[in-house]
């Protein structure tokens, strides 16, 4: 049985293989002019070898990312499930993000930086070796963020911030080098994240310019 993953970002994209939960392949590149020609292109280097029949499932991003390069996963996927009759999972970066702090039984808050400059914020208690969503996803200013770590920090005394980039811990006030994870997500590890079960099915793509930056 083989499993394909598909993750896009505005900086690269990448694509991974799977033979039941062993990776055959992986390749990501920086974004071009045209992110579904190349999707194409990398979709067509890894299933080269493997007879595309077997593929069973297939794990999409969903964001939060910007209008047309979720939309453009999610159409792929969905085309290729249509023909090779596989299932589609979906997950956010928040949840992908929170499988790898799983074993540190962490409480974590997890937080994405907008096109906008804004951010995404959601909490999570880890503590119990499972994904405990503790809050809603908020959405605010570098202020908002710092602030709700802050208070949140004053009743769990070893919360940790994490986020995909480095990049992120620079322009937040009053946060300790410390109390700061990153990890990268990608193709590989969004895939991970789906095999031990926190991909969704109902594909609802989490858009950078939509509802959420209106609350």
């Amino acid at each position: 049985m083989l499993s394909l993953s598909l993750f896009s970002s505005s900086q690269r994209i990448s694509v991974a293989l799977y033979e039941h939960f062993n990776l055959l392949r992986s390749f990501s590149t920086k974004i071009g002019e045209n992110k579904s020609e190349l999707f194409f292109l990398l979709l067509k280097k890894i299933l080269k070898e493997k007879n595309s029949q077997n593929l069973k499932k297939i794990f999409i991003y969903s964001g939060p990312g910007s209008f047309t390069g979720l939309r453009s996963i999610k159409a792929i996927a969905q085309g290729l499930a249509l023909v090779l009759r596989s299932e589609v999972y979906s997950i956010n970066k928040f949840d992908c993000l929170s499988y790898n702090f799983l074993k540190k039984k962490k409480k974590i808050l997890m937080f994405n930086k907008s096109s906008s400059g804004r951010f995404f914020y959601q909490f999570y208690d880890l503590s119990t070796k499972k994904v405990d969503f503790k809050s809603k996803i908020f959405f605010g200013n570098n202020t908002n963020l710092s602030d709700y770590f802050i208070t949140l920090r004053s009743k769990h005394e070893n919360l940790i911030l994490v986020s995909d980039s480095k990049k992120n811990f620079g322009i937040l006030k009053n946060i300790k080098k410390r109390d700061f994870k990153f990890f990268d997500v990608s193709a590989i590890t969004l895939a991970e994240a789906c095999f031990a079960g926190l991909g969704k099915t109902d594909l609802e793509i989490f858009y950078h310019n939509a509802y959420y930056e209106k609350t």
